[in-house]
């Protein structure tokens, strides 16, 4: 049985409301009818181009940029 890692958000601690937006997208992508492997691949999809954006476009971290990203999964 695996044991639940402990979330570590770094220093500043800004990775709680980003969580919050992960766990809501795989929340209704698994009630519609996903795996939870399947999920898991297309919210790594969306933090993909969400990092692409970063990278390529030297964009800063936009949260509503990236929730709309997991909006359109599924």
């Amino acid at each position: 049985m695996r044991e639940k890692r402990k979330k570590n958000h770094g220093p500043s601690g800004g990775g709680r409301r980003v969580d919050q937006v992960d766990n809501q997208a795989l929340d209704r992508l698994l009630g519609r009818g996903y795996s939870h492997k399947q999920a898991i691949e297309m919210i790594g999809s969306a933090v993909v181009e969400e990092i692409w954006t970063i990278m390529h476009d030297h964009k800063p971290f936009d949260r509503a940029r990236f929730a709309t990203l997991l909006e359109q999964l599924g």
